[in-house]
Parts: structure tokens; sequence; C-alpha cells
């Protein structure tokens, strides 16, 4: 591939002045075959035949013999190299040569892809003609050439935009053809790394962030810095430059100035370089065209520049400072620590009153910086007290918070508790006191139902407000250490402690939210049980169709198989009880409609609570978190969410059963 660009050198060294060498495309118009030589010309027509989109035109021709008439053509690009027989025939007008005789042997050879015997007989009618003069027009398509060049060599491009140069001086006078502006909007505007790539590698220096290669160490494998490579450097030093002026006022530059990474590109890419480094040290600055300016003001010093990179004479950095330079931004865009913008705005303001000045000047910049960053630091650390007392008296907040909902949930339940244990204990002397159904069922029914109904809902309310508020204050917590941490935190003080201890405290009241949704659940199924029970019981004490065998196993056990006098109550007590029933299975289907529960994989589950609980806490972030940025929804693991969740398939049976009950009962009365 290198020995087939080398026509490419040989133009170079031919019209390196006279050409136009820019970044997709080389031009050479209306100049004399006689600057190179005739071997070069052929093999750039033999060229043309073998690489045709490699050229977008071709002439050959003789020059016009005065400003009003036009030049005649003598080979031109159509599909191939093609002869124009009125070139010839002007060639030899003065002669007695037969030009349709020479235009025929000259066709001959181009038709049979004898190039450079075609052009050899060109030059043999030039000798006879004597005077003959040709010019030489060409347009090549470096895109390309780039494009074949890696497609054919298997180098993988990825993401960059790599570029084709014949040699360092080409791509000089491309630069120095165009204004600043205009070199980073085509170079430098989007985020692939411009890779450079060229066919003469003398007087390159290789970078990481744009190639610099010479072809024959790209094609070699003589280089670390491919177009992949170069790209992921090249991102990560644009993303660092953004990352730095992000929630500040200030403006970035277009373009990294770290990425011009040795002296060869700083010379090359100079203007580029140099209104980038100032952009970074500078609060305001705007560039158009070649005119930069740039601006620091602070409460008693003013630095400001104004150059004019197309003037020779303007005042600019001197070029033996660049590294200084380089070395004070690489502090700049690259600290070991945070680094503040508004400082080094202070410190270039105060020993500089031009932004030109701060190539000899950057020792004592960088010294100042750090002074300010000191008295910065001694603020902080007189605040540190403060906020770590808040920090822990946040925690402190939270954690009774926390605890006095869990105890407030914790007291609800046990009353729940009291309440069953009491409904039993009253069961238990009705029983051993009158031993009559028609006493015990009417009075357990409505204690039942009244519990299921009202109470109930009141205890799942106030599990969900418990919810909520550890949510909250879980919410609160967050937005207030993240506010921290994005201050001093980070710098002078570990909140993982803090966080840890939060983190154990959420843990306790998750553990008690998490117990409280299982025992309300359970003891929601122990009420429905002993109502279903009581109604079963009824039914078979009221009807006649009861098996004998179960009612002398009953009687055995003395215990009550029929009523006769007070049988009515029993019979009130069944129709009723279809009514709470009937309500509480319209909850239940309410509850499913509305919710993101599935019946039916609820139904499949009784769940219990682990004796190991694990929770995800939200991470706090580095920067400030906005109260409206936090989501937290910690709960969304804990089964049941709702009492009705527990295993609903059972409710309904047990509801529907009941209600079935109630109209066997209004069957027996009729």
């Amino acid at each position: 591939m290198i020995d087939e660009l080398s026509f490419l050198a040989n133009l170079q060294e031919a019209y390196l002045e006279e050409g136009n060498w820019s970044k997709n495309t080389i031009s050479i118009s209306d100049q004399s075959i006689d600057d190179i030589d005739k071997s070069d010309l052929k093999s750039i027509v033999e060229k043309i035949a073998d690489r045709p989109r490699w050229f977008r035109d071709f002439q050959l021709s003789i020059p016009a013999p005065s400003s009003y008439e036009t030049e005649t053509l003598l080979l031109y690009l159509q599909n191939g190299v093609c002869l124009k027989q009125q070139g010839v025939d002007l060639l030899l007008a003065s002669t007695e040569q037969s030009s349709s005789d020479w235009a025929g042997r000259i066709s001959d050879q181009l038709s049979g892809e004898n190039y450079r015997d075609g052009v050899e007989l060109i030059y043999d009618i030039l000798s006879i003609s004597g005077d003959g003069q040709l010019r030489l027009s060409i347009s090549i398509n470096k895109s390309n050439i780039k494009d074949d060049l890696f497609d054919e060599c298997d180098i993988e491009i990825g993401d960059s935009s790599p570029q084709f140069w014949t040699s360092k001086k080409t791509l000089e006078y491309w630069i120095d053809d165009k204004n600043v502006e205009s070199i980073i909007e085509s170079q430098f505007s989007g985020t692939s790394t411009p890779y450079h790539c060229f066919l003469d590698g003398d007087s390159i220096v290789e970078s990481q962030y744009v190639g610099f290669i010479s072809l024959y160490s790209l094609l070699n494998g003589g280089t670390d810095y491919y177009p992949v490579s170069c790209q992921s450097s090249y991102e990560e030093e644009q993303s660092t430059l953004t990352n730095l002026f992000d929630d500040t006022d200030f403006n970035p530059p277009r373009v990294s100035p770290l990425i011009f990474d040795n002296p060869v590109l700083r010379d090359i890419y100079e203007p580029v370089f140099i209104s980038s480094a100032i952009a970074c040290l500078a609060t305001t600055h705007s560039l158009d065209g070649n005119h930069f300016e740039a601006e620091t003001k602070t409460d008693r010093h003013h630095a400001s520049s104004q150059i004019d990179f197309g003037d020779p004479t303007t005042d600019t950095i001197d070029d033996r400072h660049m590294p200084e330079i380089y070395k004070l931004l690489e502090e700049v865009v690259h600290p070991d620590g945070p680094s503040s913008l508004t400082h080094w705005h202070r410190s270039v303001a105060t020993h500089c009153s031009s932004f030109t000045e701060i190539s000899t000047k950057n020792r004592e910049i960088s010294h100042y910086y750090g002074f300010l960053r000191e008295e910065d630091a001694k603020k902080e650390l007189d605040q540190l007290q403060n906020t770590i007392e808040e920090a822990f008296e946040l925690t402190r907040t939270v954690a009774t918070s926390l605890s006095e909902a869990s105890q407030s949930l914790t007291s609800d339940i046990q009353k729940i508790i009291i309440t069953l244990l009491a409904a039993i204990v009253t069961n238990f002397v009705l029983i051993l006191r009158y031993s009559d159904l028609a006493v015990l069922a009417p009075f357990s029914i409505s204690a039942i139902a009244g519990i299921l109904i009202f109470y109930f809902p009141i205890i799942q309310n106030e599990i969900g407000e418990t919810q909520a508020i550890m949510e909250n204050r879980t919410g609160d917590f967050i937005v207030y250490l993240s506010e921290i941490r994005s201050h001093v935190g980070t710098r002078v003080f570990d909140l993982g402690k803090i966080e840890d201890q939060h983190e154990i405290h959420l843990k306790t009241a998750y553990k008690s939210l998490e117990n409280a949704k299982q025992t309300i659940s359970k003891i929601y199924y122990i009420l429905v049980l002993i109502w279903a029970i009581i109604i079963f019981y009824s039914t078979f004490v009221i009807s006649e169709w009861s098996p004998n065998s179960i009612t002398v196993l009953l009687n055995n056990l003395e215990i009550q198989t029929s009523v006769i006098e007070n049988e009515a109550p029993i019979k009130i007590t069944l129709l009723s009880s279809t009514i709470p029933s009937l309500w509480l299975l319209y909850k239940l289907y309410s509850h499913f409609e509305t919710s993101e529960a599935n019946f039916w994989s609820s139904s499949l589950r009784m769940s219990s609570s682990t004796s190991d609980t694990e929770i995800t806490f939200p991470e706090i972030r580095k920067e400030s978190t906005k109260p409206d940025e936090v989501d937290i929804d910690l709960f969304e693991d804990i089964t049941p969410q709702h009492y009705f969740e527990y295993c609903p398939l059972l409710l309904v049976l047990l509801l529907g059963s009941m209600v079935l009950c109630g109209i066997i009962s209004l069957y027996i009365i009729m």
C-alpha cells in the first residue's frame, strides 16, 4: 500500500507550494509538467487506471495562446484516461507528422493498458513539436484513499475519524490557510478524535490522543497508538474537561488543550492550543475567526487579552514556554484533588494583567492557587464541627422517628391480639355458662365481623403511613447527607459511619414493619376461620340433613347437635352474616382490581418473615441530590403488602362458604 501511494510524495515534491492540500482533497491546477519527472507522470496515469476512485479529476492540456481563448485538452478523465484528438492536432499542426497516426498509436496504448508507453508517446510528440508545453490539473480524493487504506489493511477505526496526510508540511499548509475557528470546527467539533496518519513520517511525534502516526509504523505494528485506543483517550480527556466545568458559570473551550501532548503537535496547532489554554484560565472568552478575546475580573485585579492569530506581529505566548503552559494546565484539568476554577482565575488575575504573561509566571500562579486552596480548606475545617454535629443530629432524629413509628404500630398490633384473646375468652365463658349456641353465635360473629370490617383497615392504613414515614425520612437523610458530601464530606470526613448507623436503624424499623404485616395477615385469617367454623357448626345444628354417624360422635363428646327452643336467633345470625361476608368479598375484589398484586400468584403463597432481613439501601451520590431526584421503594419485596394478599383463594372459599350457609339457612326457614 505504501508503494501505491508514492505518487503522492512525488506530487508534493513537485507542487508543494502550488497545490491545495486540504483534509479530504489534494488539488493541483494548471501547473507545468516540466516540474514533475516523466516517470512520475507515467505513474499517475497508471494509478488512475488501477485506482479510479482515488481521483476526482485529471487533465493534461495545452495552454491557450491568449487570455481570450481556452486551453485544449490532450488527456482527460472519463471512465479512465482518454485522449483528445484535437490536442494532438494542435501539437503537430506546425509539423509534417500525421496527427491521426500519432493519436491512433497513443489511443492503442491507452486502451491496451500500456499507460506508460502512451505517456512516452506524448513526450515524443512534444519533442517533435519543439515548442509545445503541457499543463497538469489533478484532483485526488483523500477520503477514498483513507477508506481503502484502513479497510484493506484491516485496521479497526471504531468511532475515530482518521485523516490521511502526505506529510507534516501539507498539514501545516492547510492549517496556515484557515482561521482558528474553522480549524476547531473542522478538526475538533465532534466526539471523534482526528486521527492523523502520515505517508512521510519525518519530523512527527506520536500522540496518544490524535495519532500522528507514520503509515509505515501503522502498517507494520510499530506503534501503540491505534485509532481505537486514541479514540478512548480522546473521549476521556474531553470528558474530564467537561466535568471540570460542570456546575460552574464558565464556558469550557471546544477542545481540551491537553490533547496536544507533544511539542510537534503544539507547534502545528499552536493557535488552537493557546486559545484553549487561555480559555481554561479565563472567566469569559470568545473566538471569532482568528480574533480571540479573554478576560478575568476579581474584586481587585483584572487580566485580559486580545489576540489576532492572523497577525504575525500580535502579542501571544512564546513558543519556548509551551511546555510550561502544558504542565500548568495538567494541574488545572487533572488535579490531585478537586480543582476550583475560581481559584485558578483569581490566581491568574492576581499575577498577570495579560494572559500572555502566564508562560513566565506559571510558578507564581500555581503557588498562589495552592495558598487559596489552603485558605479554603481552613474555612471548611471551621465548618466541619457544625457539619458533623448536624449529621449526627439528623441520624438521631431519623432513628427516633423510625422508632416511634415502629412502637406505635407494635402497640396497635398488640391491641388486635388482646381483642382477639378477649373474644376467645368471652366465648369460652359463654360456653361454660350457658352451653347454648344461640347465645354464642350472635355474639362471636358480631365481634369478629366488627373487627374485620372496621379495625383491620385502620391498622393497614397505619402500616402504610409508617412505611411512608420510613421512606420519607430516608429520603431526607439522603438529600442532606449528599449535600454534606458534595461540599466537605469527601475531603475531610468519612460519612460512611453515619450511613452505616442509619442503615442499622432502618433495618430495625424494616423488620418491625415486616413482622407487623405478617402478624395482622395471620390474625385476619384466624378470625375468618373462627367465623367460618361457627357458621358451619350453626348450619349443621339447625339442619335436618346431618349424617347420623357425625351426630352420634358429637353427642358422645357432649357437644350440642340440635336446638329446639332457641333456633330462631341462630337462623337470623346465619342470614345476617352473609352481609359482612359479601362486603369483605367485595373489598377483596376491589383490592386486586386496583393494586398491582396478582390474585393467582398470591393465592399460592403463604408468606413468612425471614430471619435475616435484606434491604437495598439507596446509594448516596457524591454530588448534591435534589428532593425530586430521590426515588425510594424500600418495601417492594415485603410480602404480603396487604392482609388480603395472604393466600386470597382461601379467603374467597371461606367467605363464599359462609354466604352459601346463609342461603341454606334461608331455605330451611322457608
